[in-house]
């Protein structure tokens, strides 16, 4: 995934919010632990970052998001013109192991949350991202559309903020 070095720091709260949902399931809870190799300590969700893998043999890479990251040395691959400031440049390989989902999952709700400050790709299709669109979905509680776009995919949702009854009024009322 590609970034902007610092994102929004309200977006980031808002996100770390719902990958916490994400994260809550029971589904969540038996395959995802910090490291594979610290299957007991639980992913570390904050307001700056976002660390979990698979547990034991069903880990492979570490999914790492940070709010403020360095500029990735050398950018590898769209040529900055492209990048349009996205500067940052991580990635997670899966091996398509059962946390691929939650991967896919954190990308979309990074993309719906960040708009053009992230942009994400995949070496799977469209297909390999279906079960981490369902799960952005149910977090979401709302449709994602994912469109293949400059060698990445573009995400298609207007994200809006759960408000409280009381805030929902409010903005009624105006």
């Amino acid at each position: 995934m590609y970034q902007k070095p610092v994102l929004d720091k309200d977006k980031f709260a808002d996100y770390s919010e719902l990958v916490k949902q994400l994260l809550s399931t029971e589904d969540a809870k038996a395959i995802l632990a910090l490291e594979c190799d610290k299957i007991d300590k639980p992913p570390k969700i904050t307001k700056t970052e976002i660390i979990f893998n698979g547990k034991g043999d069903d880990g492979h890479e570490t999914f790492l998001f940070r709010r403020d990251d360095k500029p990735s040395e050398p950018l590898m691959h769209p040529s900055p013109e492209n990048l349009k400031g996205l500067s940052c440049f991580n990635f997670c390989k899966t091996a398509q192991k059962p946390y691929d989902k939650y991967v896919v999952a954190c990308c979309i709700l990074a993309k719906v949350i960040f708009d053009k400050d992230v942009r994400f790709s995949s070496d799977g299709d469209i297909e390999n991202l279906q079960e981490g669109k369902e799960l952005a979905e149910k977090v979401l509680q709302s449709k994602v559309t994912i469109k293949p776009y400059d060698n990445g995919f573009e995400i298609e949702h207007e994200y809006r903020k759960a408000t409280s009854e009381a805030e929902f009024i409010k903005d009624i009322s105006k």
